[in-house]
């Protein structure tokens, strides 16, 4: 379908993550037999959730710096578990768009998150974006 089903998917499972601080295997199977993700839908939700799962130490320490002034633990589960999918994006696929990656985040945390959770993510991001993509 698109990547847009795959990075919500992992942003879900991510949360869950960010959470308890394991993947779950049996939703991350759930996840990816959903009836919109195709195989390359399957193959970016992995690459996303390894990513970020494998480089959540850096991933954290680069949100924690754009996000001046907020502790991580301060920072509502789910508008990390969207930074640091965007965080990844950013520094690890440079074939995707800062502008797609940060609107993408943007329109999850508008639709998962707290009201000014979109305004939050956005600021970030644009920090991280001008770090990570010079």
């Amino acid at each position: 379908m698109s990547r847009k089903c795959a990075r919500e998917s992992a942003f879900r499972l991510l949360y869950g993550f960010c959470v308890s601080e394991k993947l779950d295997p049996y939703f991350r199977a759930a996840f990816k037999s959903a009836k919109e993700m195709d195989a390359d839908d399957g193959t970016y939700f992995d690459r996303l959730v390894d990513g970020v799962a494998e480089r959540y130490a850096s991933l954290s320490a680069a949100v924690g710096d754009a996000a001046q002034g907020y502790a991580l633990d301060r920072i509502y589960k789910v508008d990390l578990a969207l930074l640091l999918l965007a965080a990844y994006e950013l520094k690890f696929c440079p074939e995707v768009s800062a502008p797609v990656v940060i609107n993408e985040a943007v329109d999850l945390a508008v639709k998962y998150s707290a009201e000014k959770s979109g305004l939050f993510v956005n600021g970030v991001l644009a920090k991280l974006a001008a770090a990570l993509r010079p």
